[in-house]
């Protein structure tokens, strides 16, 4: 339960380094420590609510959209753990909680990202990479270059970054969106398409001609974290 996970947390902070969402530097401190504390205030909040009848509070769903969005699901906080908490997992759990609610947040390019990572029909990889990837990240450098051009990205003095909490406002989506170009020159094909084995019922499997033992075959494994859709490496 979420009482027993707050409970069971022994605040050390070991998991901190391996976040990749506590970047203290960019004032950004959503460390699994501080997310598992912030998601007990909030059960406890609608617990609260719930025992005095108040009625729930929808800023409540609003505050552990916030705690839910920010991990990656890397699992790295795991192993530093010395209570073994996977912060990776508990992040899933809340998103299932939020969506069986009707409180998740839409969020567009996070659906259209799951939606070609997930695709395995090959024309519809085909034509996401096309749109996507390839026109999008084109459109992105030259939305760099104009910003650049006009002068928009020069920071003739830099100040402490604002906290990451909440939604970011949209002018500050659009600058930091085009801060920096995205990679170019990347192949237009997937790995996939490049060796042929778009089809996902087939088992790839690679073979060395001259070595013919039990160790002579391997299956070819294509990563998870869509690696090989994006930049086909």
């Amino acid at each position: 339960s979420w009482k027993a996970l707050t409970l069971q947390l022994l605040r050390c902070g070991k998991c901190k380094p391996e976040c990749t969402t506590h970047v203290p530097r960019a004032n950004l401190y959503y460390s699994p420590r501080d997310k598992i504390l912030g998601t007990g205030l909030i059960m406890e909040a609608f617990l609260y609510e719930e025992q005095t009848r108040r009625g729930i509070s929808v800023r409540h769903f609003e505050e552990m959209n916030d705690v839910a969005d920010h991990c990656t699901v890397c699992h790295r906080c795991l192993n530093p753990c010395p209570v073994n908490i996977d912060f990776g997992d508990v992040s899933m759990k809340l998103r299932a909680v939020l969506k069986k609610q009707g409180k998740r947040h839409v969020n567009l390019g996070t659906w259209s990202s799951m939606a070609y990572l997930n695709a395995t029909d090959p024309f519809t990889v085909k034509i996401m990479h096309k749109t996507m990837i390839q026109m999008g990240f084109k459109a992105q450098r030259l939305a760099h270059s104009a910003a650049k051009y006009l002068g928009l990205l020069a920071n003739k003095k830099k100040k402490p970054p604002l906290p990451t909490t909440g939604k970011t406002p949209l002018r500050e989506q659009v600058v930091h969106f085009v801060k920096k170009p995205m990679p170019g020159n990347l192949p237009t094909r997937t790995t996939r398409g490049m060796l042929g084995l778009e089809d996902d019922k087939m088992v790839p499997i690679l073979r060395v001609p001259n070595k013919v033992s039990e160790d002579s075959d391997a299956v070819f494994y294509f990563p998870g974290c869509g690696s090989e859709r994006l930049f086909s490496q």
